[in-house]
């Protein structure tokens, strides 16, 4: 089994025993090649199969956000960038003192 660009392959278990184990692993390398560069010309030439994402508003004001988890890690970081957009941001933390830290 081999795995490439996040896609793993696999031969049927037949090949294997019809095949010797170097050929296989050889013919096992050229189709995962041959795979990456269908992906890459898909992706490169088929814009239109990309995933639009929306522009993120400019403000927020008037908005409210309620984040959990939000004294540390991806939840601070987006309960910032919240309040960045002058959104009111509520802070859904479990501990009340790691969340006054959050907000200091």
């Amino acid at each position: 089994m081999e795995s490439l660009c996040g896609v793993t392959v696999t031969f049927p278990s037949t090949l294997h025993s019809i095949l010797p184990y170097r050929v296989a692993r050889q013919a096992n390398l050229i189709f995962d090649a041959l795979l990456s560069m269908i992906l890459c010309c898909i992706g490169q030439f088929l814009p239109s199969l990309r995933t639009q994402f929306p522009t993120s508003p400019t403000h927020l004001s008037g908005k409210t956000a309620i984040v959990t988890g939000a004294n540390s890690g991806i939840g601070y970081q987006i309960a910032l960038d919240l309040a960045r957009l002058e959104a009111r941001v509520v802070l859904a933390c479990r501990s009340t003192p790691k969340g006054e830290n959050a907000r200091a």
